[in-house]
């Protein structure tokens, strides 16, 4: 498997997806893009999210006479599986996926990697159209989704959007830490 071929590939994918998805998001503000895959690392998609679709998402989900935990707000925002765009542009992605579909060798560090460095060239490439967006890269359906997001959150953001990534189940999880047992 010739990585660098592969990281080439999900860069090209992964601006073309982003200039497609910035030209049609029609005024509504962006704040999250994500590169996914799966628990098997054998495939890759772009995720995007917006504050409208957000706000809309969580509306949805708190009826007027319920109490929803003010916490789960960070799940509805940062978990991919609830954003406004999943497998977005798949079409340029395939190309990739079919590659490591076919490839039977290991793929999580070259493909993690391959991901990471995608959205940094995005990063660099569209810095105006991307400042005060979070990057990172995620899995589905996996206990290491938070090791790998916060890894990659890491080499991809500034300070300031790195500091609230990384806070964003923080209080959640010291709230379930002190609910009494039973609860």
């Amino acid at each position: 498997m010739n990585w660098d071929d592969i990281t080439r590939q999900l860069t090209q994918a992964t601006i073309a997806a982003v200039d497609d998805l910035l030209r049609e998001l029609d005024g509504e503000r962006l704040y999250a893009l994500a590169l996914v895959t799966d628990d098997d690392w054998n495939g890759a998609s772009l995720a995007a999210n917006t504050e409208e679709w957000f706000a809309a998402r969580l509306a949805a989900e708190t009826e007027p006479d319920e109490d929803m935990h003010p916490n789960m707000t960070g799940w509805y925002r940062w978990g991919v599986g609830e954003w406004r765009n999943e497998n977005y542009s798949w079409d340029l992605f395939k190309p990739v996926c079919d590659l490591l579909w076919d490839y039977e060798g290991p793929t999580r560090v070259e493909l993690g990697e391959a991901m990471t460095v995608a959205l940094e060239h995005l990063r660099r490439e569209r810095a105006e159209a991307l400042a005060g967006i979070t990057l990172f890269i995620t899995l589905t359906d996996s206990d290491d989704a938070e090791a790998v997001e916060n890894a990659s959150a890491m080499r991809l953001n500034p300070p300031p959007l790195l500091d609230a990534f990384l806070a964003r189940y923080a209080s959640a999880l010291n709230d379930a830490q002190s609910m009494p047992e039973g609860d």
